[in-house]
């Protein structure tokens, strides 16, 4: 319910009128490209079948990921602006373990997100702007271990998932713009199982992936 909830928020923010007024450029699309440091978390929880015991771990890897944006921003009135934002995003790190007395392998990523967005932003001093994001997207999660002879699985699929983040933005010229924000993906629970090379099942597997970390954007507005 909450992921619908969300949702409503998102089109009702990027549904609103744009014949507000405002003052400088006024109205205004944007595109840009930029990247920076992430960092993927897992906690996967395993309950075993036929026991019911339960353990969880926390898995972490970090890495760097590219961005690109593109959105139309509306004034609001002297200070105040609100963007609606679309995002791509991607990354090519993975989190692995080997464990030679199973033996087994795991391999966890994040590999991209598509997100759409509303950006509140208040003008500071000078050519600072603050700002906000909240939105919702898709994002792939890719959860795998193998094993020759003990349990494996290999779950892959695009998931939903909500982001917020915060930041602020400088007015580098007449269109262009740099910004640095710190962003939070939160990725829809998922659940699946492990079996046994012959094909029995031996733990019910939840687990709710998240990302978070610091992103540069160079962006043109194009009026």
């Amino acid at each position: 319910m909450r992921w619908r909830h969300a949702w409503v928020l998102v089109g009702l923010l990027t549904g609103m009128p744009t014949c507000v007024a405002g003052q400088g450029a006024g109205r205004a699309w944007y595109a840009g490209f930029g990247g920076g440091w992430l960092e993927a978390r897992f906690q996967p929880d395993y309950i075993t079948v036929a026991t019911g015991e339960r353990s969880a771990f926390q898995n972490r890897e970090r890495g760097v990921h590219l961005r690109l944006v593109a959105g139309r921003r509306f004034p609001l009135g002297e200070r105040l602006s609100l963007a609606a934002q679309a995002s791509v995003e991607g990354n090519r790190f993975e989190w692995t373990l080997t464990l030679p007395e199973e033996p087994a392998e795991f391999a966890y990523s994040l590999p991209w997100a598509a997100t759409v967005s509303v950006l509140p932003e208040v003008a500071l001093r000078g050519r600072m702007r603050l700002m906000g994001e909240l939105g919702g997207g898709l994002g792939r999660v890719r959860e795998l271990k193998t094993s020759p002879v003990r349990s494996s699985y290999d779950f892959d699929a695009a998931r939903g998932l909500l982001t917020a983040g915060v930041g602020v933005a400088v007015r580098m010229g007449s269109r262009v713009d740099l910004s640095a924000q710190y962003r939070l993906l939160r990725y829809a629970r998922i659940r699946y199982d492990t079996q046994e090379p012959d094909g029995t099942l031996i733990e019910h597997v939840t687990d709710a992936p998240r990302a978070e970390g610091l992103t540069v954007v160079l962006a043109r507005r194009f009026f």
